[in-house]
């Protein structure tokens, strides 16, 4: 399935970054142009390739689809046409990157493409992927899940593994406190549970195995920046992973057929001991 990831454009012609959604979950990248007349939008020295020139080269990951869109220096002077809803974070951030990019910058934070609607009726600002619930909000949040895990555990004696809803949740209150950031605007959001205060989008697995597995969807992992895997054991939360979630996708088993990566404990724990040896060079 194909899916129009960003698009944009002037005078009727048009550069879209494409998404194409495989049976295994997970999303290819490819660009595509309406025609060669678009190069002419742009200065000389940042011509356009023509479209006998351009290959569909397609790739699996966010940061070599925004390397294709550097393929066209000035992409980011053409007029944001059309952006999924899923990747507003990420395009907007793209967007910030550039200087002299201001002049969209309204635009960009206004244009939502859910499926099935149109622009003008699904106009969805940047911001409204942040809950407006307070830290001070979270914080209280926290303490009253954080009592009722114990309540469960110690006076019902209910397992820990058995009240994973209660778990994921104050997983997501914990990592909000901890990068200082907001939750998602949706629960279940697609692909992250918290936006840091830097805009990094994170996916929070929280669980209470000693050992196994968390699972992450393949069709959504590559929406979030970062991955925060947080463990509970003996009555308390810690951090067993909280990095870049490439690395910790090159280190999950993916089962195509169920469109899941599953990521090791024992592996996230190496990839943070390793991620704290590098930094301490």
């Amino acid at each position: 399935m194909q899916e129009v990831i960003l698009k944009l454009g002037g005078e009727g012609e048009t550069l879209s970054l494409i998404g194409t959604r495989g049976t295994d979950g997970l999303r290819k990248y490819h660009i595509q142009t309406s025609s060669e007349a678009l190069s002419e939008l742009l200065s000389e020295s940042d011509r356009l390739p023509s479209s006998k020139q351009q290959r569909q080269i397609k790739v699996s990951s966010w940061k070599k689809a925004c390397d294709l869109l550097e393929q066209y220096p000035s992409w980011y002077k053409l007029h944001p046409i059309d952006i999924h809803p899923d990747f507003a974070s990420k395009i907007h951030k793209l967007f910030s990157t550039k200087n002299d990019s201001s002049i969209h910058h309204n635009t960009i934070k206004d244009i939502s493409r859910p499926d099935n609607t149109s622009n003008t009726d699904t106009k969805l600002h940047v911001n409204t992927q942040l809950n407006s619930i307070s830290i001070d909000k979270i914080k209280e949040l926290y303490e009253q899940y954080y009592a009722l895990i114990k309540l469960e555990i110690e006076e019902f004696g209910v397992k820990a593994t058995e009240v994973r809803h209660l778990i994921g949740r104050i997983g997501e209150f914990y990592c909000a406190l901890k990068v200082g950031g907001a939750l998602a605007s949706r629960a279940n959001q697609h692909g992250f549970d918290v936006i840091s205060k830097h805009g990094k989008t994170i996916s929070v697995k929280a669980t209470a195995q000693v050992n196994g597995f968390v699972a992450i969807s393949a069709s959504t992992a590559n929406l979030a920046d970062e991955l925060m895997l947080i463990q509970y054991t003996a009555g308390k939360l810690n951090i067993v992973y909280y990095g870049s979630m490439e690395p910790a996708l090159d280190s999950a088993r993916h089962y195509p057929e169920k469109m899941r990566f599953e990521l090791d404990i024992g592996s996230a724990r190496k990839l943070e001991s390793y991620k704290s040896k590098v930094s301490d060079i």
